[in-house]
């Protein structure tokens, strides 16, 4: 299962996707792809405690879509296990 959200909204003052009283994630089944070069996000999610082996840099991780907002995005995994 895939789970795409807003880094901003995720990781703002609450910490979302970690605290408890919202998605209360596991840390160690959370798996995420950052930019190749985006250092600010890599870091943050090292600063949550998520571990480096479960970041991913991929140059791919770029939204671009023209005109507007663009620029290095974040996915998020979350390992459900084998069965669902």
């Amino acid at each position: 299962m895939v789970i795409i959200l807003e880094m901003r909204l995720l990781l703002g003052r609450g910490n979302y996707l970690l605290v408890p009283k919202y998605f209360d994630m596991d840390k160690d089944k959370l798996y995420i792809t950052v930019y190749t070069d985006d250092v600010d996000s890599y870091n943050k999610w090292i600063s949550l405690g998520v571990k480096p082996s479960h970041l991913v840099k991929l140059d791919g991780n770029f939204w671009e879509i023209g005109p507007g907002p663009s620029g290095p995005d974040t996915e998020i995994f979350y390992d459900r296990g084998e069965k669902v």
